[in-house]
């Protein structure tokens, strides 16, 4: 038992020494810098893919989910077609956590200085999201997870809570040129700590009993918001 602690202090200890050499946050913002393409192959300019990113009818896809790419494709959305290939794909598990299993809730205080209390959140659906500024395939995500989080914002008996390790000040910065709709949560290498999270992202829905109804490592292709949704549609009509 004291091996796995050790291993998973100095596991962590790795992830937390790479967090904190940030680089500043300008160099993941979307600008004139970042090349766009159709399809096709086509390329945009700058003002033409912000314009149509900006109607919500479009979704941009990196070229390299796995690494800082700067370079996307300008995809339509087409619903049908996304749940049709999504459907067909399966979630890369993570060895951190177990579908079914209980999910400890900890107190939490997010980056407005709101506290989340452990008790406020028992017998809610909860999506939990653990990232990093630094961590590509977590910020190819935001935007689409954020879709989700917008469609059940009046929603009180769903939250979304992203829990990343980066410092309050640094994920404050990161969230103006990116905003996370969800109750993010910095300086939160504690929570990795505990619950043993030494990779990211890593996404999570719990269900109204506190149990893990889904769990996901990394960007699989940008399905996770699909099926995050998929599940919370699944826990919202479940008896």
């Amino acid at each position: 038992m004291r091996k796995i602690i050790i291993l998973i202090a100095l596991t962590f200890s790795i992830i937390t020494a790479k967090a904190q050499q940030q680089a500043p946050v300008n160099q993941y913002a979307l600008s004139q810098n970042t090349k766009v393409t159709t399809a096709n192959g086509q390329p945009y300019a700058y003002a033409e893919w912000q314009k149509l990113w900006a109607t919500n009818k479009y979704k941009l896809k990196p070229t390299n989910p796995e690494s800082d790419s700067t370079a996307f494709t300008l995809i339509l959305r087409d619903t049908v077609a996304e749940a049709a290939e999504f459907a067909g794909l399966s979630p890369r598990q993570t060895i951190f956590f177990k579908r079914g299993n209980h999910f400890v809730l900890l107190n939490m205080q997010d980056v407005n200085g709101k506290t989340i209390t452990a008790e406020e959140l028992r017998g809610k659906i909860i999506v939990f999201n653990f990232w990093q500024v630094a961590s590509a395939p977590s910020r190819y995500q935001i935007a689409e997870l954020n879709r989700v989080a917008d469609a059940y914002k009046n929603d009180s008996n769903i939250v979304f809570v992203a829990i990343t390790t980066d410092d309050k000040a640094y994920v404050q910065e990161f969230l103006k040129i990116s905003p996370f709709n969800f109750n993010v949560i910095p300086a939160g290498a504690a929570y990795f700590t505990y619950h043993g999270v030494t990779e990211c992202p890593v996404t999570l829905v719990i269900d109204k009993d506190g149990n893990i109804a889904f769990q996901s490592l990394g960007y699989n292709n940008g399905a996770v918001p699909y099926w995050v949704a998929q599940t919370i549609k699944k826990l919202k009509t479940a008896k």
